[in-house]
């Protein structure tokens, strides 16, 4: 970033555009930031998956005038990598922008469990989908966190099913435990 700004200093131009390109770059690297954050919160690596939810959800509450509840158990016997945890911030961070996007819910229960080397996730919500679709290839293709859900779980030999009915949306995603660094 300083390298870059130097650079700009060297060119020859009015101040003014002298001062766009300085402002552009500041923004994007801010940009870069903040994106970086939202992959890769390195607030994970300190707190429990379950406080960075509900951290999230308070955000997404905020940020979308509702107040959404969310009931999050995790099993005692299930232990997440590093690698587990970030993987799974990033699914339920994707499932929950869904909700608060396209459902008129008011609660979110999030499940995870670990069994026979799997671990597993359940994510419901007592809302209706503003769209009539149901979840099949079409239909995720048009959602596309969704469908890189699906994608990713397909590649690394995983399992996930969505679907719909009348009591809400549900998500159900399995995958095989990585072995690291353990958190929580």
């Amino acid at each position: 970033m300083a390298g870059i700004k130097n650079l700009i200093y060297t060119l020859h131009g009015s101040d003014q555009t002298m001062e766009l390109l300085t402002n552009t770059i500041d923004d994007i690297c801010g940009a870069l930031r903040d994106q970086m954050f939202e992959l890769y919160p390195s607030f994970l690596d300190v707190m429990p998956l379950k406080t960075c939810i509900q951290k999230l959800v308070d955000k997404l509450n905020i940020h979308f005038d509702k107040s959404m509840k969310v009931n999050f158990e995790m099993d005692s016997k299930c232990i997440l990598s590093r690698k587990d945890k970030y993987r799974l911030y990033r699914i339920i961070k994707e499932l929950l922008n869904n909700v608060f996007l396209h459902s008129n819910g008011s609660k979110i229960y999030i499940r995870i469990s670990y069994e026979s080397g799997m671990i597993q996730l359940l994510f419901l919500d007592n809302g209706k989908n503003t769209e009539n679709n149901f979840f099949d290839d079409n239909f995720l293709s048009g959602h596309l966190g969704l469908l890189s859900i699906k994608q990713d779980m397909m590649l690394t030999g995983g399992f996930f099913n969505a679907s719909q009915n009348e009591r809400g949306f549900k998500v159900e995603i399995s995958f095989q435990r990585t072995v690291d660094k353990v958190f929580e």
